[in-house]
């Protein structure tokens, strides 16, 4: 090559003066005699290297012949058949969704007319000393382990191909002198790496119908083949399965617009080969058993391209979706595969229920794993699905096919239609995309609402341990502890979230809503589910498979403790009731325990009494909420975080109710809490009628302070009982002593709390005790003559 010579004259003639040389040496009766190994390695050689050059210059006779002007596009009367249509419109589907060109990763021919070196080179293996030889005698000459050294041979040995039908004699010829010729498997594998390599227009223009030498190449294989042993044994214990290495190859391959192709190419050529000897052959023969491997794979290729052209972009497995990785059930969870086009759709479970029962009750869903699929309306359906990618137009037409407005993956898995493991999936997938994009908090509220449609506890239990494990413990971890805590956190993202108080009170409600559904599911045994996979129809494809994500969620889901999962209750409950965190450890001793991989797991130990710190810090924290709440009316429901803290610091429910009733009525929010005092067995009786005395004291000894001051009304004094008046000023002095600064007179505008809220206090206190009350009778009688005067209060 260095020399500047392109084709092997200058081998042959040291070929062939290294022949003469040998057949001189041979003429001595000693030397042929002898069993010397260097001559019988050099016969080999100059065998090995006569064999390349009669190979190479068929080829590189004919890339110099007149046949290099001819193509089958100038060739009349070819008409594509219906696989090939489908092909076409498949790659042209594959280049609209995403936005590429199918050549993009075809090689370049190197070279346009094959140089001799660059030939030998890929004939020649690095190390290789011996050569088996085949029935005619011929040394057995594989091309080189490189694929893509191998296929810029492949591109110049098959080219005669891709001219005229009496061109393709010059691919047979060359690969006869290689010593290939009924080696049939590798014949195959070799025209499968050339057939992928060849650009969209090449291909798309010469595989229709016999006639194409493409087609005709694979058609002449197969006819050899019936020739061969190989076959004959086949066929007496009843094997047949012709182009059994393309098929293989078919299924693996990762280019699934060329795979669809080549699999319809590979089905006339056995169609159009078989159907002509059916009847010579008795039926022994038939056409259609042979050609139905094939259709076979072309449906499963067709479905493999829907899954493709549907997840266009997203990372759904750690392989490429091919026929083998998806039949293998141990790459992909098909389940998995319908969730992410249900999301792609729309992230509201609600509306995804909705598709759900729509495809499962649409009569016009099919398998386009089945002949169904095969109809053009039915692919064209699926392409255009591919394209739209179920995007719902606003102003529909009546005429849009309804399938249109499906996730296309649950019509063509229909028979994988679990709610159960969906949701699972669902839940998972925008549990991820969260943790990806924390700053999208509806991504995690999305992904909640999908867990509630997890019905089964035992998918509920490891659904929700993987959430709380992955995406929700480490950011408590790192909040409480530090980012070198939470080593899956990245904290230049992080760490601003942690610092907003919306953020975390989002995040806050929704993790308590988990552990909520945690501890619905302590008492269930998360194993991996057994289940009978059968098809109804043998037809449709993939067979039903065990789920193996969910299956390796369940192994390693863990047994959970009640008393854990209410202390980490607690303890997040804890972080939305107060800024200030530094009490926490008081509060909760494990605390440096809590919120690892385990600890939901562990036993904690409950409070049965509250100790200072944790009274202390309830006590302000009702305080505070009932400062911050500024609505018109509060539910009880609004109390739940409240609630939970105590209960897990062993107080009553009642007590915090009643403690924040007193608040409420202490800082003059009558009006939010009026409606809450329905049912006294809610909350503790005597105390809050003891506090509630004391709060109606102080206003209304506010109240006759500016009475006094008023000489309009200093007849309305004249008219109140003395001793009342008395006994209401001791109390109100006696309770701003024990509550200082706790008991409010007057409203923020400086105005008097109203007369008729303290009356509607009084009355209530009045009702809840079975004996009468005299003091409540008294204040009531008060204030119903201080309400005479109400002008002075407002």
């Amino acid at each position: 090559q260095n020399m500047g010579i392109v084709d092997s004259s200058f081998h042959s003639e040291v070929v062939l003066h290294a022949r003469e040389q040998l057949d001189g040496a041979m003429e001595d009766p000693a030397v042929a005699t002898s069993k010397n190994s260097h001559i019988e390695e050099l016969s080999i050689k100059i065998d090995l290297h006569t064999q390349l050059i009669l190979a190479y210059d068929e080829i590189h006779e004919f890339e110099n012949s007149e046949h290099m002007n001819t193509s089958l596009e100038t060739i009349d009367g070819l008409s594509e058949n219906k696989w090939v249509k489908e092909a076409i419109a498949w790659r042209e589907t594959f280049e609209k969704v995403t936005s590429t060109s199918m050549d993009r990763d075809i090689p370049d021919q190197n070279e346009k007319i094959l140089s001799f070196a660059t030939f030998a080179k890929g004939c020649l293996q690095d190390g290789q000393s011996s050569f088996k030889r085949n029935k005619t005698g011929n040394l057995i000459i594989y091309l080189c382990d490189s694929t893509r050294d191998r296929k810029q041979i492949l591109l110049h040995m098959f080219g005669p191909l891709t001219k005229d039908v009496f061109s393709s004699k010059s691919t047979y010829q060359a690969f006869e002198y290689l010593g290939l010729s009924g080696d049939f498997d590798t014949l195959l594998k070799y025209y499968g790496e050339w057939f992928m390599s060849l650009p969209k227009t090449q291909l798309e223009k010469q595989c229709n119908g016999v006639l194409c030498p493409i087609v005709r190449w694979l058609h002449d294989m197969v006819l050899d083949y019936m020739e061969s042993e190989e076959f004959t044994s086949k066929k007496d214990n009843d094997k047949l399965f012709f182009q059994e290495t393309l098929h293989k190859f078919c299924c693996e391959a990762t280019d699934l617009p060329r795979a669809f192709l080549l699999a319809s190419v590979c089905r006339d050529a056995i169609f159009f080969a078989t159907n002509n000897i059916e009847d010579k052959t008795y039926g022994l023969i038939k056409c259609e058993d042979c050609v139905k491997p094939w259709e076979t794979l072309l449906r499963k290729i067709r479905v493999c391209l829907c899954m493709t052209l549907r997840l266009n972009g997203l990372h759904v497995g750690p392989l490429p979706i091919t026929v083998s990785n998806v039949e293998s059930g141990e790459v992909f969870s098909i389940y998995q595969l319908i969730a992410h086009d249900e999301l792609s759709m729309t992230y509201k479970n609600d509306d995804i229920i909705e598709m759900e029962l729509f495809c499962v009750e649409n009569p016009d869903s099919f398998y386009p794993s089945t002949a169904d699929g095969d109809e053009p309306n039915n692919w064209k359906l699926l392409q255009l699905s591919c394209i739209q990618n179920g995007t719902i137009q606003e102003e529909e037409n009546v005429d849009t096919p309804s399938l249109l407005r499906a996730p296309l993956l649950l019509v063509c898995f229909l028979h994988f239609f679990e709610p159960v493991k969906l949701a699972s999936h669902r839940t998972l997938i925008l549990a991820q995309k969260w943790g990806e994009n924390p700053h999208s908090l509806h991504l995690l509220e999305n992904a909640l609402s999908s867990l509630r449609s997890v019905r089964d506890l035992k998918y509920l239990s490891a659904v929700c341990q993987e959430v709380w494990n992955n995406n929700i413990r480490p950011i408590y971890r790192a909040f409480l502890f530090g980012f070198h805590e939470a080593h899956e956190l990245c904290e230049v993202t992080f760490s601003p979230l942690l610092n907003d108080v919306c953020w975390m009170k989002t995040v806050n409600k929704v993790t308590l809503e988990v552990i909520g559904l945690l501890r619905s599911t302590v008492d269930v045994t998360a194993t991996e589910e057994i289940t009978d996979l059968k098809n109804e129809d043998s037809e449709v494809w993939p067979p039903l498979q065990k789920d193996i994500i969910l299956d390796h969620i369940l192994r390693r889901c863990g047994t959970l403790d009640d008393s854990s999962l209410e202390t980490h209750s607690a303890v997040i409950c804890a972080l939305q009731l107060a800024d200030d965190v530094s009490s926490l450890p008081l509060c909760f001793p494990t605390i440096d325990d809590l919120f690892l991989r385990e600890s939901t797991m562990i036993h904690q130990p409950l409070t049965l009494q509250p100790n200072e710190a944790q009274s202390s810090f309830l006590n302000n924290a009702l305080r505070r909420k009932a400062f911050l709440f500024d609505g018109n009316s509060l539910n009880y429901d609004d109390l739940d975080d409240i609630t939970t803290l105590a209960r897990a610091w062993g107080m009553d429910k009642s007590y915090v109710l009643t403690e924040f009733l007193i608040v409420m009525y202490e800082q003059g929010k009558d009006d939010c809490v009026q409606h809450l005092i329905t049912s006294t067995r809610l909350i503790e009786i005597e105390r809050f009628q003891d506090v509630c005395m004391s709060i109606a004291c102080v206003r209304l000894d506010a109240a006759l302070t500016m009475l006094k001051r008023a000489k309009k009304y200093r007849n309305i004094l004249s008219m109140l009982d003395a001793d009342t008046c008395e006994w209401v000023k001791e109390q109100s002095e006696i309770v701003k002593k024990q509550r200082p600064g706790l008991i409010a007179s007057h409203r923020e505008d400086g105005k008097l709390i109203s007369l008729e809220n303290t009356q509607d206090l009084i009355l209530r206190v009045k009702r809840m005790s079975s004996a009468s009350r005299i003091d409540a009778t008294a204040l009531s009688t008060m204030c119903d003559v201080l309400l005479k005067a109400n002008d002075v209060f407002e």
